[in-house]
């Protein structure tokens, strides 16, 4: 250790002394005041009593805001973590004066990247990223600001839960390694090990692990913490619930055991109380019109009809003569109809200031243990922070619903009308559409087609999405019979001629449902390539089966193509659903469209352009066993070095409708349905 290195040690030694006795104070000074401020109703995080059953965790606001004890949490939380709040030093101004040369040293001899994660985050919380950092300061009458000590507890409560998992999963990827490498691999002697084989690392040896293995430990870590990462998310709620929607809707990539438990957070997220929210509505609607929640509504419903990360959407009925003014305005186009039944959005308060901090803990989450996030986090970052401003989404459902009532579709699809003149920064009211989700709407139909058994139709469909999982539910690949014998495997219990009916109507339900999955394809394909808007953040939550078609709601993030960018996607389309590809003309658009590859490989582009925008049967060929191992088959043959974000949100809503084909028995090509789109 050279002097200046020393003496860069023994200043960060110092300042930890402050440090310690600066949290020590902070959350002294919290656990007094905590009493104080729970006897206030108006510090409370939302009064969310009414949670269902199956929420097992309580807010962290919520403990801090209606348990006294909770204050001591704090202080137990920053005592706990006091000898690590030093290590955020190195994220201050006057230690990154520091040269370079020094910092490196001080990083390089840290405890361990984790621990620098939660005191870097725990000294940090008020900093700015660019995707926010325009409404910082934009202040509303009615946001609700998170305290410092909701911020620190919040942080530290994260990272206490969070840091032995990721330390776990670290440890088990080095451990791993160790027992794979296939460099110190040898042949053990038949006295050694049971003969099997093993890695040799000088004097030590370790049983070598082949990819079964490897697979089976990680199953059981998976389903370890799986459970306890939606008590996280439940409990941390913001964007947690966010990150949990995008992991239960993303098979292809995320482990099954995820997926599965993060399907609760998919449209049921503990709800705020419906008076809070009819409180919300008059405050708004008083400070923008004038005009009370009565004045508007002749009813309120206090029930939720969904909740979601940002807020929530009750059902109303719009007053006559409210609808009178608006047919005199030549406003309403028919979508308030006679019942003038109307869905309510609302914001949660504290929601825009809640995601902006949450998006500074999973920076450091992205940095400490996913890397690979990173990209998506930030995409995900500015797609978000825009939808804190209702506005937009009135404009947005506006512009796609005009879009689809001039489109072939107008009678099969409904986009509900927003009653723009009502919508506020955060109150969206619009038409109610009604219906339930698709995916229930399906488990719906197999129940009944199994005479109301419905545990067993949820049976049929969790075998179906795990054999998706595991890459074994290739439908092109499994005939008619095949497939009447499966579903004939799963009531042989039952006596013949009831086995016969059950097949017969889940035969019918397949078929009815392909038609609709078809109709979203199709419809999907003329958003993206005729109109160049489309939801950028489609899942099936988003879609809602009528009685008389099929509804698209939550248009708070759409994305928009080019002409230039619809124009490359139309040619990638049409050459891969013709018979004969033209590989170099692929290669072309994919270029145009903005992809670039380490080589001029026409074929693997070609074949990610396929896997993209068409279908991934091409993982058969070469054993692939899901699209996320074909993909990186691709990558190590001709790497993807830039993937344009427009390109993925297509990909996206691709994936998410041959997904859904999959578990109904179908092998879709997206170009099949998206070529009769195509512009020029």
């Amino acid at each position: 250790m050279d002097r200046t290195s020393f003496w860069s040690l023994i200043i960060i030694l110092l300042l930890s002394l402050c440090h310690f006795e600066l949290a020590h104070a902070t959350a002294s000074h919290l656990y007094t005041l905590g009493p104080r401020l729970s006897k206030n109703p108006q510090n409370s995080a939302g009064g969310k009593e009414n949670l269902k059953s199956h929420y097992r965790c309580q807010s962290r606001v919520e403990q801090l805001s209606n348990k006294n004890i909770c204050w001591k949490s704090v202080l137990n939380q920053f005592k706990s973590m006091a000898f690590f709040i030093p290590l955020g030093l190195l994220q201050q101004p006057y230690i990154q004066r520091l040269p370079v040369q020094h910092m490196k040293f001080l990083t390089q001899k840290s405890i361990g990247l984790p621990l620098v994660a939660i005191s870097a985050v725990s000294l940090n919380l008020l900093r700015t990223s660019p995707a926010h950092a325009s409404t910082k300061n934009r202040t509303y009458k009615h946001s609700k600001k998170m305290k410092p000590q909701e911020i620190i507890s919040r942080t530290l409560s994260f990272w206490r839960q969070a840091t032995p998992i990721i330390l776990h999963y670290k440890f088990t990827q080095v451990w791993l390694d160790l027992h794979s490498r296939q460099s110190h691999l040898i042949e053990s002697d038949d006295d050694l090990i049971g003969g099997d084989k093993i890695v040799r690392y000088g004097p030590l040896t370790m049983k070598y692990y082949d990819r079964k293995k490897r697979d089976e430990i990680y199953e059981k870590l998976h389903s370890r913490y799986a459970d306890i990462a939606l008590d996280i998310i439940l409990e941390m709620r913001g964007l947690f619930i966010k990150i949990g929607q995008v992991l239960s809707s993303r098979p292809d990539f995320i482990p099954e055991q995820y997926v599965n438990v993060m399907q609760v957070v998919q449209d049921e997220v503990p709800p705020w109380t419906g008076e809070e929210i009819r409180d919300v509505i008059e405050e708004s609607w008083q400070r923008n019109f004038g005009l009370s929640v009565d004045d508007i509504l002749e009813s309120f419903e206090l029930e939720v009809l969904g909740s979601a990360s940002i807020g929530q959407v009750h059902k109303g009925i719009i007053r006559q003569d409210v609808v009178e003014k608006l047919k005199s305005k030549g406003i309403n186009d028919n979508g308030l109809s006679k019942k003038r039944e109307v869905a309510i959005k609302v914001m949660h308060l504290d929601a825009e200031d809640r995601f902006r901090n949450d998006f500074k803990i999973f920076k450091w989450l992205c940095r400490v243990a996913l890397p690979g996030w990173s990209p998506i986090l930030r995409e995900l970052e500015s797609q978000m922070m825009t939808e804190f401003d209702y506005h937009h989404e009135a404009n947005n459902l506006d512009r796609v619903r005009k879009n689809m009532m001039a489109s072939p579709y107008r009678k099969k699809v409904v986009v509900p009308m927003p009653v723009k003149e009502f919508c506020t920064q955060n109150v969206l009211i619009m038409e109610y559409l009604d219906g339930v989700k698709l995916e229930t709407a399906i488990l719906n139909d197999i129940t009944d087609a199994l005479n109301g058994n419905r545990s067993l139709a949820k049976v049929i469909m969790d075998d179906r999405r795990r054999a998706l999982f595991q890459g074994n539910l290739n439908a092109g690949e499994v005939s008619v019979i095949e497939n009447f014998n499966k579903l004939r495997d799963y009531f042989r219990q039952y006596p013949l001629h009831e086995q016969l009916s059950f097949t017969l109507r889940l035969g019918y339900l397949q078929w009815k449902q392909s038609k609709a999955i078809k109709l979203l394809l199709d419809v999907h394909g003329h958003q993206i390539l005729q109109n160049g808007i489309f939801n950028g953040d489609c899942h099936p939550g988003n879609i809602i089966q009528m009685k008389n078609g099929l509804g698209l709601i939550d248009y708070g993030q759409c994305k928009m193509l080019s002409e230039t960018e619809r124009i490359a996607l139309s040619t990638i389309v049409a050459e891969l659903g013709a018979r004969k590809v033209n590989e170099e003309n692929v290669a072309e658009a994919m270029h145009t469209f903005g992809f670039r590859f380490e080589n001029g490989r026409n074929d693997t582009i070609t074949n990610t352009a396929r896997l993209f925008f068409d279908s991934d049967v091409g993982r058969r060929e070469v054993n692939c066993p899901t699209p996320q191992s074909y993909l990186m088959h691709l990558q190590k043959e001709n790497a993807m070095t830039v993937c344009p974000d427009p390109a993925v949100f297509v990909a996206r809503t691709s994936f998410l409708f041959r997904g859904f084909g999959s578990l109904m028995g179908m092998e879709i090509h997206t170009s099949q349905h998206w070529k009769s789109n195509i512009i020029k």
